[in-house]
């Protein structure tokens, strides 16, 4: 018969809680934390945003905006928290971790930023299609 592990019994001061993680980087888990410390909810900063599509350099293809004019693309930053805000050679595009946009032929910036402008992360690419 096997012994069973003995009971973990932290040190004085901490305590077993259940933490999430916004975005959802991880899935939430029980961690051990001071038992002074209120944090259940763990918040990426914003310096992990980052656009994951498209990439640097990249280049779009919209030409099926000829047949279909609601025909969209779709840039997303999964880790971006929903305040960021998109933009597209200066102009605000969207708010949150994805925007869509009408391609139209052309090279283009687009910027990833904080409410108060400030760059998070940023691409340039170009699209092929419609004029």
């Amino acid at each position: 018969r096997e012994a069973c592990p003995p009971a973990v019994v932290p040190p004085a001061g901490v305590a077993r809680r259940a933490v999430a993680f916004d975005p959802p980087v991880e899935l939430p888990r029980e961690e051990w934390l001071l038992a002074t410390n209120p944090t259940r909810l763990s918040r990426a900063g914003d310096t992990y945003a980052r656009i994951a599509w498209p990439a640097a350099r990249a280049i779009i293809d919209g030409r099926a905006a000829v047949a279909d004019p609601a025909h969209t693309v779709e840039f997303h930053a999964p880790s971006a928290p929903s305040h960021v805000r998109w933009h597209l050679d200066g102009q605000v595009l969207g708010v949150g971790p994805r925007a869509r946009w009408h391609p139209r032929a052309g090279r283009y910036l687009l910027e990833l930023r904080t409410p108060d402008g400030r760059i998070l992360d940023a691409v340039d690419f170009a699209a092929r299609g419609p004029l």
